[in-house]
Parts: C-alpha cells; structure tokens; sequence
C-alpha cells in the first residue's frame, strides 16, 4: 500500500505542484531547490525542468548538460525523493 501512496504523491508533485509553482514562484522554486539538494547537478536539473515558462523534455536537459538520459531520469528522481520526504 505505501508503494502507491508513494507513486501518487510523486505523480501529483511532478505533473502538477512543482509545474505550477517553478512557474509562478520561479524565486521561492529556485530557494527550495537550493535548501532541500546539496548536488549540484540535481539543481539544475530541477531549474531546467521547472523553472522555466516553457518545461524542456528530459532527452533536451540531458543535451544542454551533456549527459546521458538515463542520468537526468536518476538525478530527478533523487530530488523528488528528497522533496518528498
């Protein structure tokens, strides 16, 4: 039962919560990103995702950092988790 308490919870923080206020507290995103992820990469990361008026897809991020794909996937999921808990 907690793996789908978890799966929804991430879902309504992705799709819905850190869209909406990257885009209309891109200042206050940017604070809580810094407070909640030491990595470095993680933060931009997040900045890249949510921060900006049009929200780039991952395969963009991970061009624009110059890394894989499956890197940008992992270091998401670590700051979400980090949000979350």
């Amino acid at each position: 039962m907690n793996t789908v308490k978890y799966k929804a919870v991430y879902w309504f923080f992705t799709h819905i919560f850190l869209r909406r206020i990257g885009k209309r507290y891109p200042d206050l995103f940017k604070k809580w990103v810094y407070e909640y992820t030491d990595n470095a990469l993680e933060r931009k990361i997040m900045l890249a995702r949510y921060a900006r008026e049009t929200q780039p897809m991952f395969e963009e991020i991970a061009y624009d950092l110059n890394i894989s794909v499956r890197r940008v996937f992992t270091h998401h999921k670590n700051a979400v988790d980090r949000l979350i808990s």
